[in-house]
């Protein structure tokens, strides 16, 4: 079946095809920032922005080998209410914020693991001294959009984040725009030659490599001081 509408900016949709539950347009341009929706009663469009929003490090160096602490979404909530032709579509105690991280050099994308609420709003005086558990960590794991896999940060590399913003049947309301690549700290000295070996593990199993390599260098050294010892 096909239907025309027309969006409360005069934005006109149409020749839309029903599959049951979702309308989709031939012309996906026309479609550019909505989602569109059906349930047993009405159709729901729902405008879907790329958000101007400053996406930053909780502090300037807030940064580990294989962990990032990203800003909270700060009034990011209070943007899209603004800039949104329905606000009603969300609440602030329904909607969530999630954190979506690219590597840099990659084209595919992860996210974090987690939804978190939307945080505080109000004047830059009155806001919250940040603590890491109200900032958003990035790693030491990823996991793939789809839930099916992981994928480990790692050490010296550079990593771009976005917020999304979802409502309570997590619709995508909102998405900012990338950040700018943020690098976590390299290896100490003594552990860069064996970075490039590691570049294809995972967090985990590096971690297990260099324990066993230290457990080794000290087995070596005692066993050495007990012939030593004999030897005396």
């Amino acid at each position: 079946s096909s239907l025309t509408l027309t969006g409360a900016d005069g934005t006109t949709l149409h020749w839309l095809h029903l599959d049951g539950t979702v309308l989709a347009a031939p012309d996906q341009h026309i479609l550019k920032n909505y989602f569109l929706c059906k349930d047993s009663q009405s159709i729901v469009i729902v405008r879907h922005e790329s958000a101007d929003y400053p996406v930053s490090l909780y502090y300037p160096d807030s940064r580990l080998s294989t962990v990032l602490w990203l800003r909270p979404a700060y009034c990011l909530y209070e943007q899209w209410t603004r800039e949104d032709l329905d606000p009603s579509q969300a609440s602030r105690k329904t909607a969530t914020i999630e954190v979506e991280v690219k590597p840099e050099g990659y084209n595919h994308t992860y996210k974090i693991g987690r939804k978190f609420p939307i945080p505080y709003c109000g004047p830059v005086t009155e806001e919250p001294l940040i603590t890491k558990d109200l900032a958003y960590e990035v790693g030491p794991t990823l996991v793939c959009l789809q839930e099916n896999c992981t994928k480990a940060v790692l050490p010296g590399r550079g990593y771009s984040a976005r917020y999304l913003l979802y409502n309570q049947i997590q619709t995508l309301l909102a998405a900012t725009n990338w950040s700018q690549p943020f690098h976590t700290r390299g290896l100490p000295i003594s552990f860069r030659s064996m970075d490039v070996a590691f570049g294809g593990l995972s967090g985990g199993l590096v971690a297990v490599i260099v324990l066993l390599s230290i457990t080794v260098f000290l087995l070596l050294g005692a066993a050495w001081l007990i012939v030593a010892g004999w030897q005396q």
